[in-house]
């Protein structure tokens, strides 16, 4: 999880304050004292993750603690519970993105294509300056039409689902828009309906609520499967756990059977047929657990640090993505995957920090990524990096010493890695603190045609993603918006926070942003509604 901070307190304190009364010993003094508060900053945020013998030090000693439960914090204790200061001076600066491979892409024709902007695509002219007898005898579907529309709307107006006593972690609508299901560290799943649109006054009708199990600091990631029957969840364990969404039936737990006994589950997804578990977890470590028998299967060292995000290409599930704090993404087959000395088929090199999040576009080609080096990257499948370029690559992230958990980064480096074959690189939002996600636009409502993500200041930043420019950029959060989840079918986003706060996203002509309340309301359990 990045590069551990020193913990290690200055032994020349307890010297001067035994006798030392000088101008020299006071300064000393101060110097320690800031140091330590520095040093302890991180106990807030994403718990270290141990990776080989380091030495044991207190925090270590209190996160097992926490995570076993024989150490609990009080709701409300805010000593606990701080978040860092948000200004404008911590916003990342943006670059001016490089369209050439994007203005000549399949990704940017299949975009507008589905837009039905074919026409204005091989004409290359703006829209405005097409004839309207052009454009009567080009007229679009009506599918085509509903997407046009659905790329002019997007959700710029903000008010409070949702708040709860602790953060939340994931936000997350199922696939065909009928479900919402969010978690965190209260260790409470809550599923919501969302058939019907969200409005003001007319609350999303809560289908269920339960407790998760053997949970370590947090839910890190949950995932409802294909057909909605099912709720997948992961944290600070050596277990998966699998329930029923609509009642108690079921709640079994499913062994991983990792070889360290300290180990965390940091993404999950299902396959297309719900028939397995993709898990990324600490060591380097890839999982597939089959839901037909329970058995897993594990692909040891897939990354020479810790997996963040995984995920499946496409609906045969042959085809897996990979990504660690190694700032690799490696693609593996499993047709020829050998667990004893697994070798990934394609390597992605560009990123030169830790990637956090991976989404992979429905037509099983393109994929998206985040990463702590601030940039968002789109890449082609067709257009692996070269092997030769790994060294580089390596060098790059190894050169990144900063702690992405509690400090921010204040820049960007311009330098483009040779073995990148990238199609765009996106940058102008904040990943710090946290693993935050980024995802396509819905493919049936808005072609793909932006990428969204959560933000380290609170924002929520929409991109263009043919140009990489900022569509919509707004704040309504007082921390880190850890994910956001837009509706499939509807121009609808809600964004999960670390403020304990669910917010709803729609679209209005006159945006409109309530103010976030001074202080957090909870919201009670045993309602039906939020």
């Amino acid at each position: 999880m990045g590069q551990r901070a020193s913990r290690d307190s200055d032994g020349s304190e307890d010297e001067a304050d035994a006798g030392a009364v000088n101008d020299e010993n006071d300064e000393q003094r101060s110097h320690s004292r800031r140091s330590s508060v520095d040093a302890a900053a991180p106990a807030v945020l994403e718990p270290r993750r141990h990776q080989g013998e380091r030495g044991i030090d207190l925090l270590s000693v209190l996160e097992d603690l926490y995570r076993t439960g024989q150490l609990r914090v009080m709701p409300g204790n805010r000593m606990f519970d701080r978040h860092p200061p948000i200004s404008e001076a911590h916003r990342v600066p943006r670059s001016k993105p490089d369209t050439t491979v994007m203005d000549r892409s399949d990704f940017k024709k299949r975009v507008l294509v589905k837009s039905g902007d074919e026409y204005l695509y091989k004409m290359n002219v703006p829209y405005g300056d097409v004839p309207l007898t052009a454009l009567h005898e080009f007229r679009p579907l009506r599918q085509q039409e509903k997407i046009k529309l659905g790329q002019h709307f997007i959700p710029n107006s903000a008010y409070r689902l949702l708040s709860s006593e602790e953060k939340l972690f994931c936000g997350l609508h199922s696939q065909d828009g009928n479900l919402f299901m969010t978690s965190g560290q209260d260790q409470a799943i809550r599923i919501y309906d969302t058939t019907k649109a969200c409005t003001r006054g007319k609350p999303l009708k809560k289908i269920r609520r339960f407790d998760a199990r053997d949970v370590g600091w947090s839910v890190l990631d949950v995932r409802l499967s294909t057909c909605n029957r099912y709720v997948a969840y992961s944290s600070w364990s050596d277990s998966l756990h699998l329930a029923t969404v609509h009642d108690d039936s079921s709640h079994v737990s499913l062994q991983l059977n990792p070889e360290s006994q300290h180990c965390g589950i940091f993404s999950l997804m299902f396959s297309h047929d719900d028939t397995e578990i993709l898990a990324g977890g600490n060591h380097g470590d890839i999982y597939i657990v089959s839901l037909l028998n329970g058995r897993s299967q594990r692909i040891a060292s897939a990354h020479a640090d810790d997996v963040n995000t995984v995920a499946f290409a496409d609906q045969t599930s042959h085809i897996l993505y990979s990504g660690g704090d190694d700032g690799i993404i490696r693609v593996w087959d499993r047709r020829t995957l050998s667990e004893e000395r697994p070798k990934a088929c394609g390597l992605f090199l560009g990123h030169k920090h830790g990637i956090v999040y991976l989404d992979p576009h429905s037509d099983g080609r393109h994929l998206l990524s985040n990463s702590k080096d601030q940039l968002l990257k789109i890449w082609d499948l067709r257009c692996l990096s070269p092997a030769d370029g790994l060294d580089e690559a390596k060098r790059a992230v190894g050169e990144n010493r900063w702690d992405y958990r509690y400090r921010m980064k204040d820049r960007i480096c311009p330098r483009k890695l040779k073995a990148d074959r990238s199609v765009i690189t996106i940058s102008g939002h904040n990943v710090s603190q946290t693993l935050i996600r980024a995802r396509f636009s819905p493919y049936e409502s808005t072609a793909s045609r932006f990428v969204y993500t959560g933000d380290g200041n609170g924002y929520v930043y929409v991109f263009d993603a043919l140009t990489g420019e900022v569509v919509q950029s707004i704040r309504h959060h007082d921390s880190v918006v850890r994910d956001v989840s837009w509706h499939p079918s509807r121009p609808e986003l809600i964004s999960t926070g670390w403020d304990h706060c669910l917010n709803l996203w729609t679209y209005s002509q006159t945006p409109i942003v309530e103010s976030p309340p001074t202080e957090i309301q909870t919201t009670s359990d045993s309602d039906d509604d939020l």
